[in-house]
Protein backbone atom coordinates (compact mmCIF):
# COMPACT_ATOMS: atom_id res chain seq x y z
CA UNK A 1 0.00 0.00 0.00
CA UNK A 2 1.43 3.25 -1.43
CA UNK A 3 2.23 6.71 0.96
CA UNK A 4 -1.13 8.22 -0.85
CA UNK A 5 -3.76 5.21 0.27
CA UNK A 6 -2.06 5.49 3.65
CA UNK A 7 -2.83 9.31 3.85
CA UNK A 8 -6.21 8.94 2.33
CA UNK A 9 -7.24 6.64 5.20
CA UNK A 10 -5.90 9.04 7.95
CA UNK A 11 -8.08 11.69 6.56
CA UNK A 12 -11.25 9.69 6.10
CA UNK A 13 -10.97 8.34 9.68
CA UNK A 14 -10.25 12.08 11.25
CA UNK A 15 -12.91 13.68 8.80
CA UNK A 16 -15.86 11.14 9.25
CA UNK A 17 -18.91 12.49 7.16
CA UNK A 18 -17.80 15.92 6.58
CA UNK A 19 -15.11 14.40 4.17
CA UNK A 20 -17.41 11.57 2.47
CA UNK A 21 -18.48 11.45 -1.36
CA UNK A 22 -21.77 9.96 -1.56
CA UNK A 23 -21.53 5.84 -1.09
CA UNK A 24 -18.28 6.31 0.99
CA UNK A 25 -19.65 6.96 4.28
CA UNK A 26 -18.81 5.67 7.58
CA UNK A 27 -20.77 3.91 9.75
CA UNK A 28 -20.33 6.65 12.43
CA UNK A 29 -20.62 10.30 13.23
CA UNK A 30 -19.22 12.17 15.58
CA UNK A 31 -20.12 15.98 16.76
CA UNK A 32 -17.93 18.30 18.51
CA UNK A 33 -17.86 17.70 22.04
CA UNK A 34 -19.23 14.53 22.06
CA UNK A 35 -16.90 11.69 23.34
CA UNK A 36 -15.93 9.04 20.66
CA UNK A 37 -16.59 5.01 21.17
CA UNK A 38 -13.03 3.41 20.65
CA UNK A 39 -15.26 0.60 19.02
CA UNK A 40 -16.81 3.16 17.07
CA UNK A 41 -13.75 4.59 15.52
CA UNK A 42 -12.11 1.16 15.48
CA UNK A 43 -15.31 0.60 12.76
CA UNK A 44 -14.71 3.76 11.18
CA UNK A 45 -11.23 2.18 10.41
CA UNK A 46 -12.46 -1.00 9.05
CA UNK A 47 -14.51 1.18 7.04
CA UNK A 48 -11.30 3.09 5.49
CA UNK A 49 -9.30 0.42 5.21
CA UNK A 50 -12.21 -1.09 3.07
CA UNK A 51 -12.76 1.84 0.96
CA UNK A 52 -8.52 1.86 0.21
CA UNK A 53 -8.82 -1.39 -0.82
CA UNK A 54 -11.92 -0.58 -3.06
CA UNK A 55 -9.46 2.76 -4.38
CA UNK A 56 -6.65 0.58 -5.36
CA UNK A 57 -8.78 -1.59 -7.74
CA UNK A 58 -10.64 1.49 -9.49
CA UNK A 59 -8.14 3.75 -10.26
CA UNK A 60 -6.92 7.26 -9.88
CA UNK A 61 -8.06 9.53 -7.30
CA UNK A 62 -9.75 12.45 -7.81
CA UNK A 63 -8.83 15.68 -7.12
CA UNK A 64 -9.14 16.74 -3.83
CA UNK A 65 -12.02 18.78 -2.41
CA UNK A 66 -11.72 22.05 -0.33
CA UNK A 67 -10.58 21.94 2.98
CA UNK A 68 -13.51 21.41 5.04
CA UNK A 69 -13.90 22.55 8.71
CA UNK A 70 -11.42 21.38 11.54
CA UNK A 71 -13.06 18.19 13.20
CA UNK A 72 -12.78 17.57 17.12
CA UNK A 73 -9.48 15.53 17.84
CA UNK A 74 -9.73 12.56 18.43
CA UNK A 75 -7.63 9.64 19.97
CA UNK A 76 -4.20 9.56 19.34
CA UNK A 77 -3.51 6.93 16.82
CA UNK A 78 -0.68 4.29 16.93
CA UNK A 79 2.98 5.56 16.57
CA UNK A 80 3.60 6.40 12.96
CA UNK A 81 6.70 5.33 10.78
CA UNK A 82 10.06 7.84 11.81
CA UNK A 83 9.89 10.52 9.80
CA UNK A 84 13.02 11.78 7.59
CA UNK A 85 15.68 13.41 9.89
CA UNK A 86 14.62 17.11 10.19
CA UNK A 87 17.85 19.29 9.33
CA UNK A 88 20.68 19.34 11.58
CA UNK A 89 19.48 22.48 14.25
CA UNK A 90 22.33 25.15 14.98
CA UNK A 91 25.27 23.91 17.67
CA UNK A 92 24.51 23.92 21.52
CA UNK A 93 26.50 26.25 23.60
CA UNK A 94 29.79 24.48 24.20
CA UNK A 95 30.27 22.33 27.54
CA UNK A 96 33.36 23.21 29.83
CA UNK A 97 36.50 21.72 28.58
CA UNK A 98 37.44 18.34 30.24
CA UNK A 99 40.66 17.27 32.22
CA UNK A 100 43.46 16.96 30.40
CA UNK A 101 44.42 13.48 29.25
CA UNK A 102 47.69 12.07 30.18
CA UNK A 103 50.69 13.51 28.07
CA UNK A 104 51.68 11.78 25.11
CA UNK A 105 55.58 10.90 23.96
CA UNK A 106 57.08 13.48 23.13
CA UNK A 107 57.60 13.58 19.25
CA UNK A 108 61.03 14.37 17.96
CA UNK A 109 63.14 17.54 17.99
CA UNK A 110 62.18 19.72 15.03
CA UNK A 111 65.27 21.62 13.61
CA UNK A 112 66.29 24.73 15.03
CA UNK A 113 64.64 27.61 14.33
CA UNK A 114 66.65 31.23 13.89
CA UNK A 115 68.45 31.93 16.79
CA UNK A 116 67.11 34.90 19.03
CA UNK A 117 68.83 38.16 19.69
CA UNK A 118 71.49 37.28 22.61
CA UNK A 119 69.62 38.41 25.97
CA UNK A 120 71.30 40.37 28.46
CA UNK A 121 74.67 39.10 30.00
CA UNK A 122 74.10 37.69 33.57
CA UNK A 123 75.47 38.31 36.38
CA UNK A 124 79.56 36.50 36.33
CA UNK A 125 79.31 32.98 38.54
CA UNK A 126 81.90 32.29 41.41
CA UNK A 127 85.35 31.24 39.45
CA UNK A 128 85.81 27.44 39.08
CA UNK A 129 88.69 25.87 39.78
CA UNK A 130 92.11 26.45 37.55
CA UNK A 131 92.80 24.08 35.11
CA UNK A 132 95.81 22.57 34.15
CA UNK A 133 98.56 24.36 32.27
CA UNK A 134 98.58 23.41 28.68
CA UNK A 135 101.60 22.54 26.31
CA UNK A 136 103.75 25.61 25.77
CA UNK A 137 103.44 27.03 22.39
CA UNK A 138 106.26 27.18 20.08
CA UNK A 139 108.45 29.66 21.12
CA UNK A 140 108.54 32.75 18.87
CA UNK A 141 111.09 34.24 17.07
CA UNK A 142 114.01 36.20 18.89
CA UNK A 143 113.53 40.19 19.63
CA UNK A 144 116.26 42.15 17.96
CA UNK A 145 119.15 42.63 20.38
CA UNK A 146 118.89 46.18 22.34
CA UNK A 147 121.91 48.53 22.21
CA UNK A 148 124.84 47.04 24.32
CA UNK A 149 125.42 48.69 27.82
CA UNK A 150 128.42 50.88 28.78
CA UNK A 151 131.34 49.31 29.34
CA UNK A 152 132.53 49.20 33.10
CA UNK A 153 135.85 50.18 34.25
CA UNK A 154 138.63 47.27 33.51
CA UNK A 155 139.33 45.15 36.40
CA UNK A 156 142.93 44.50 37.32
CA UNK A 157 144.60 41.80 35.21
CA UNK A 158 146.87 39.39 36.02
CA UNK A 159 150.69 40.16 34.63
CA UNK A 160 152.36 37.18 35.98
CA UNK A 161 152.42 33.60 37.28
CA UNK A 162 155.61 32.32 38.83
CA UNK A 163 156.15 28.52 39.95
CA UNK A 164 159.21 28.12 41.91
CA UNK A 165 159.57 24.25 41.73
CA UNK A 166 158.80 23.88 44.98
CA UNK A 167 154.86 23.46 45.06
CA UNK A 168 154.89 27.68 45.76
CA UNK A 169 153.03 29.79 42.64
CA UNK A 170 153.37 33.37 42.58
CA UNK A 171 150.67 35.48 40.92
CA UNK A 172 152.04 39.49 40.13
CA UNK A 173 149.18 41.99 38.50
CA UNK A 174 148.78 44.75 36.60
CA UNK A 175 149.28 47.27 39.44
CA UNK A 176 152.26 45.62 40.70
CA UNK A 177 150.61 43.59 43.50
CA UNK A 178 151.78 39.83 44.38
CA UNK A 179 150.15 37.05 45.96
CA UNK A 180 151.36 33.35 46.77
CA UNK A 181 149.92 30.18 46.81
CA UNK A 182 150.89 26.65 48.13
CA UNK A 183 150.35 23.61 45.28
CA UNK A 184 148.13 21.16 46.35
CA UNK A 185 149.94 17.99 46.08
CA UNK A 186 148.08 14.50 45.03
CA UNK A 187 148.68 11.51 46.73
CA UNK A 188 148.85 8.37 44.18
CA UNK A 189 148.40 4.56 45.26
CA UNK A 190 149.89 1.74 43.36
CA UNK A 191 148.79 -1.70 43.19
CA UNK A 192 152.29 -2.46 43.41
CA UNK A 193 152.29 -1.47 46.93
CA UNK A 194 150.18 -3.64 47.87
CA UNK A 195 151.12 -7.04 46.59
CA UNK A 196 152.92 -9.56 47.88
CA UNK A 197 154.87 -12.85 47.88
CA UNK A 198 153.56 -15.39 49.83
CA UNK A 199 153.01 -18.63 48.08
CA UNK A 200 149.64 -19.72 49.66
CA UNK A 201 146.96 -17.17 51.37
CA UNK A 202 143.51 -19.06 53.17
CA UNK A 203 140.98 -16.98 53.90
CA UNK A 204 137.73 -17.88 56.45
CA UNK A 205 134.39 -17.41 54.68
CA UNK A 206 130.88 -16.55 55.97
CA UNK A 207 128.63 -17.44 53.57
CA UNK A 208 124.81 -16.35 53.51
CA UNK A 209 123.92 -18.95 51.11
CA UNK A 210 126.41 -21.61 52.59
CA UNK A 211 128.13 -22.50 49.74
CA UNK A 212 131.69 -22.40 51.21
CA UNK A 213 133.53 -21.15 54.76
CA UNK A 214 137.37 -21.63 53.68
CA UNK A 215 139.77 -20.34 50.61
CA UNK A 216 142.74 -21.05 49.62
CA UNK A 217 144.56 -19.27 47.33
CA UNK A 218 148.08 -20.88 45.92
CA UNK A 219 150.06 -18.13 43.61
CA UNK A 220 152.34 -19.09 40.80
CA UNK A 221 155.07 -16.22 39.47
CA UNK A 222 156.57 -18.40 36.99
CA UNK A 223 155.55 -16.74 34.13
CA UNK A 224 156.79 -13.42 33.33
CA UNK A 225 154.43 -10.13 33.37
CA UNK A 226 151.71 -12.03 34.89
CA UNK A 227 150.63 -13.75 37.87
CA UNK A 228 147.85 -16.57 38.62
CA UNK A 229 146.07 -18.34 41.66
CA UNK A 230 144.49 -21.52 41.79
CA UNK A 231 140.98 -20.88 44.03
CA UNK A 232 140.01 -23.72 46.10
CA UNK A 233 136.16 -23.31 48.28
CA UNK A 234 135.58 -26.08 50.48
CA UNK A 235 133.28 -26.28 53.71
CA UNK A 236 129.86 -25.50 52.06
CA UNK A 237 127.43 -26.85 49.97
CA UNK A 238 129.78 -26.46 46.54
CA UNK A 239 133.14 -27.67 46.09
CA UNK A 240 135.10 -25.71 43.53
CA UNK A 241 138.25 -25.02 41.83
CA UNK A 242 139.16 -22.47 39.61
CA UNK A 243 142.35 -20.45 38.39
CA UNK A 244 142.80 -16.86 37.69
CA UNK A 245 145.34 -15.40 35.60
CA UNK A 246 146.42 -11.46 36.03
CA UNK A 247 148.63 -9.57 34.03
CA UNK A 248 150.84 -7.61 35.80
CA UNK A 249 153.20 -6.19 33.30
CA UNK A 250 152.63 -2.82 32.76
CA UNK A 251 150.70 0.21 34.36
CA UNK A 252 147.73 -1.48 35.22
CA UNK A 253 146.47 -5.08 36.64
CA UNK A 254 144.25 -7.21 34.48
CA UNK A 255 142.42 -10.03 34.75
CA UNK A 256 142.76 -12.04 31.53
CA UNK A 257 141.79 -15.46 32.05
CA UNK A 258 139.26 -17.41 34.13
CA UNK A 259 139.66 -21.29 34.05
CA UNK A 260 137.38 -23.96 35.84
CA UNK A 261 138.37 -27.45 37.23
CA UNK A 262 134.96 -28.86 37.14
CA UNK A 263 136.92 -31.96 38.34
CA UNK A 264 138.64 -30.62 41.24
CA UNK A 265 141.50 -31.41 39.16
CA UNK A 266 144.23 -28.68 38.41
CA UNK A 267 145.46 -29.76 35.52
CA UNK A 268 142.04 -30.14 33.85
CA UNK A 269 140.33 -27.33 32.46
CA UNK A 270 136.82 -28.27 32.02
CA UNK A 271 135.64 -24.55 30.65
CA UNK A 272 138.54 -22.15 29.82
CA UNK A 273 137.30 -17.80 29.61
CA UNK A 274 139.23 -15.49 28.37
CA UNK A 275 138.59 -11.69 28.51
CA UNK A 276 140.01 -8.97 26.06
CA UNK A 277 140.98 -6.25 26.90
CA UNK A 278 141.14 -7.73 30.37
CA UNK A 279 139.09 -6.66 33.00
CA UNK A 280 141.05 -3.83 35.19
CA UNK A 281 141.16 -4.10 38.67
CA UNK A 282 143.84 -1.41 39.91
CA UNK A 283 146.90 0.95 38.79
CA UNK A 284 149.68 2.35 39.58
CA UNK A 285 148.39 5.82 39.85
CA UNK A 286 145.09 5.60 41.61
CA UNK A 287 143.40 8.03 43.02
CA UNK A 288 141.30 8.54 46.45
CA UNK A 289 138.07 9.49 44.83
CA UNK A 290 138.22 8.98 41.50
CA UNK A 291 136.89 6.17 39.53
CA UNK A 292 138.38 3.93 36.89
CA UNK A 293 136.87 0.86 34.96
CA UNK A 294 136.97 -0.95 31.93
CA UNK A 295 134.55 -3.19 29.33
CA UNK A 296 135.61 -6.11 27.78
CA UNK A 297 134.44 -8.80 25.62
CA UNK A 298 134.19 -12.60 27.83
CA UNK A 299 134.75 -15.68 24.99
CA UNK A 300 134.15 -19.27 26.06
CA UNK A 301 136.52 -21.60 25.06
CA UNK A 302 137.15 -19.16 21.89
CA UNK A 303 133.69 -18.16 21.10
CA UNK A 304 132.65 -14.91 21.98
CA UNK A 305 130.07 -14.79 24.58
CA UNK A 306 129.18 -11.75 26.65
CA UNK A 307 130.64 -8.28 27.64
CA UNK A 308 132.01 -7.70 31.19
CA UNK A 309 131.27 -4.14 32.57
CA UNK A 310 133.49 -3.15 35.49
CA UNK A 311 134.08 0.07 37.78
CA UNK A 312 136.50 0.61 40.82
CA UNK A 313 137.69 3.49 43.09
CA UNK A 314 139.91 3.96 46.28
CA UNK A 315 136.87 4.90 48.77
CA UNK A 316 139.67 5.38 52.04
CA UNK A 317 143.15 5.46 52.16
CA UNK A 318 145.17 4.91 55.28
CA UNK A 319 142.97 2.13 57.09
CA UNK A 320 143.83 0.16 59.83
CA UNK A 321 142.10 -3.20 59.93
CA UNK A 322 141.84 -6.30 62.12
CA UNK A 323 141.30 -9.84 60.58
CA UNK A 324 142.06 -13.64 61.75
CA UNK A 325 145.55 -12.99 60.87
CA UNK A 326 146.49 -10.06 62.77
CA UNK A 327 146.05 -6.22 62.75
CA UNK A 328 147.53 -3.80 59.63
CA UNK A 329 147.59 -0.34 59.07
CA UNK A 330 148.73 1.65 55.86
CA UNK A 331 145.79 -0.32 53.84
CA UNK A 332 143.11 1.45 51.38
CA UNK A 333 139.73 0.42 50.39
CA UNK A 334 138.68 -0.18 46.97
CA UNK A 335 134.74 0.03 45.76
CA UNK A 336 134.37 -2.65 43.00
CA UNK A 337 130.91 -3.50 40.89
CA UNK A 338 130.64 -5.57 37.89
CA UNK A 339 128.41 -6.40 35.53
CA UNK A 340 128.40 -9.40 33.44
CA UNK A 341 126.87 -12.41 32.66
CA UNK A 342 129.41 -14.97 32.82
CA UNK A 343 132.03 -13.50 35.26
CA UNK A 344 130.54 -14.04 38.58
CA UNK A 345 126.91 -12.35 37.50
CA UNK A 346 126.16 -8.74 38.57
CA UNK A 347 127.68 -7.88 42.12
CA UNK A 348 129.47 -5.48 44.57
CA UNK A 349 132.47 -5.60 46.67
CA UNK A 350 134.75 -3.84 48.86
CA UNK A 351 138.29 -4.95 48.74
CA UNK A 352 140.86 -3.89 51.50
CA UNK A 353 144.30 -4.14 50.29
CA UNK A 354 147.61 -3.90 53.00
CA UNK A 355 151.33 -3.05 51.87
CA UNK A 356 152.98 -6.24 51.15
CA UNK A 357 150.25 -8.70 52.04
CA UNK A 358 147.74 -7.68 49.34
CA UNK A 359 143.68 -8.53 50.07
CA UNK A 360 143.15 -9.67 53.53
CA UNK A 361 139.60 -8.32 53.46
CA UNK A 362 136.63 -9.22 51.46
CA UNK A 363 132.62 -8.06 51.48
CA UNK A 364 130.63 -9.08 48.31
CA UNK A 365 127.07 -9.03 47.89
CA UNK A 366 124.88 -10.12 44.66
CA UNK A 367 121.36 -11.00 43.72
CA UNK A 368 120.72 -14.55 43.85
CA UNK A 369 118.79 -15.00 40.62
CA UNK A 370 117.71 -18.12 41.34
CA UNK A 371 115.82 -17.33 44.60
CA UNK A 372 115.97 -13.70 44.28
CA UNK A 373 117.35 -13.20 47.41
CA UNK A 374 120.43 -10.69 48.04
CA UNK A 375 123.58 -12.86 48.96
CA UNK A 376 126.73 -11.66 51.19
CA UNK A 377 130.14 -13.13 51.72
CA UNK A 378 132.56 -11.69 53.96
CA UNK A 379 136.07 -13.45 53.18
CA UNK A 380 138.87 -12.20 55.99
CA UNK A 381 143.40 -13.31 55.70
CA UNK A 382 143.67 -16.15 58.55
CA UNK A 383 147.36 -17.80 57.02
CA UNK A 384 149.49 -17.50 55.02
CA UNK A 385 151.86 -20.14 53.82
CA UNK A 386 150.33 -22.18 56.53
CA UNK A 387 151.23 -20.03 58.98
CA UNK A 388 151.23 -16.10 59.92
CA UNK A 389 150.83 -13.49 57.90
CA UNK A 390 153.30 -10.67 58.83
CA UNK A 391 153.29 -6.95 57.42
CA UNK A 392 156.76 -6.07 56.30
Amino acid sequence: MNKTLITLAITALFAGTLNAAPGDAVPNTFSNGTPADADQVNANFTEVVNQISTLATEGVVGPEGPQGPAGPQGIQGEQGPQGIPGINGTNGINGTNGTNGVDGTNGLNGTNGVDGADGLNGTNGVDGTDGLNGTNGVDGTDGLNGTNGVDGTDGIGIASITDDGAGILTITLDNAATSTHSIPSTTTYSYRDHAHTYNTKTFVAQDTSGAFTQEVRTFDRTVTGQVSFLRHRTGGTADKMDTIVLDNSGPELRMIQFDRHGTLDPNTVTESRTMAPGVLFRTETMEQGKTFGSDSLLSRDGTPSSGVLQTAAVIAVNQSVTVPAGSYTGCIKISRHRAARHLGQTYDRINTFCPGLGLVRQLHTSLNFSTGNTETVLKELSTCDSGACTQP
